[in-house]
Parts: structure tokens; C-alpha cells; sequence
């Protein structure tokens, strides 16, 4: 058995390339553009990160947590849960405190 180890992102170009492709990565590249817009238009507009970094004595502003869901042939789903602060050491109750300080306070 012959075992080729490809990269993830190579598949598209080396399939796009063939003389007679039996597939064409224009459809899913379009469904990701989609995917990719939906969440660059809704999710990234919602960052809590102040302009010009966040002071050191200043507290965490809540974490926006979304969630997203793709379901096969109905599409994705993208929703706002709601704002978190932080629980147990943890902002957004996922990531440390300090780490998150230490990345707002980056302008």
C-alpha cells in the first residue's frame, strides 16, 4: 500500500489542476467565503478589546460568546449567547485572566 502524506491545503490546487477535474472547488470555496463573511460581519464587530489596549487596573470587560453550528445540506447557523464575565479565574469562563489582560492591554 502506497501512504502520500498531502497537505490539507494543497488537495484544492492539486484537484483544480488536473486536466479533467472530477470536482470543482469553486462551490465549497464559495461556501466558505459565505462562512467567512458571516463571521467577520457579525462575531469580529463585537470584540471587547478597548482601542489603544486595556490599563493594567482597569477590570476585563465581558466576553461575547457566539456559537456556530453547521448542519450538512441546511447550512450554518451562527448566534449570540449572551456576555460572560469571569468565572472561576477564567473570562468568558474559557481563557486565564491574566493571559487575557495581557493580550488587551497590547494596543
Amino acid at each position: 500500500m502506497l501512504v502520500v502524506s498531502v497537505p490539507t491545503a494543497a488537495l484544492i490546487y492539486r484537484i483544480a489542476t488536473l486536466p479533467n477535474p472530477p470536482w470543482n472547488p469553486a462551490h465549497s470555496l464559495h461556501f466558505l467565503h459565505g462562512v467567512l463573511s458571516l463571521v467577520l460581519s457579525h462575531v469580529l464587530p463585537s470584540d471587547p478589546t478597548p482601542e489603544g489596549g486595556l490599563p493594567p487596573d482597569e477590570p476585563l470587560p465581558l466576553a461575547r460568546v457566539w456559537r456556530f453550528s453547521f448542519i450538512p445540506r441546511r447550512g450554518c447557523e451562527l448566534w449570540f449567547v449572551g456576555d460572560i464575565g469571569s468565572e472561576d479565574g477564567r473570562w468568558g469562563g474559557v481563557l486565564k485572566d491574566e493571559y487575557v489582560r495581557w493580550r488587551m492591554s497590547r494596543p
